[in-house]
């Protein structure tokens, strides 16, 4: 028996100049939640649609901020 859950998913492409190399690079972000009974909040309450998408969300946007900072190219970031 196979049961899948639904999938929310959210991605954002961050464009900018590499601190270490200096060149225009592009980034995709994607962060990705599941509904599921075992998803839940921190008071133990199983999240629903809404607060998965807002928990999604702000993931990504938190991500997209840390990375417009301190922006290093993949192919840089392996020699850091």
């Amino acid at each position: 028996m196979k049961i899948s859950f639904e999938l929310i998913k959210e991605k954002q492409v961050v464009k900018g100049i590499c601190g270490t190399c200096k060149k225009r690079k592009s980034r995709m972000v994607v962060v990705e939640e599941t509904i599921n009974p075992f998803n839940k909040n921190a008071d133990g309450t199983v999240k629903n649609r809404r607060e998965v998408y807002q928990s999604v969300h702000n993931r990504l946007m938190e991500l997209v901020k840390k990375l417009s900072e301190e922006f290093v190219c993949s192919s840089c970031k392996k020699y850091i």
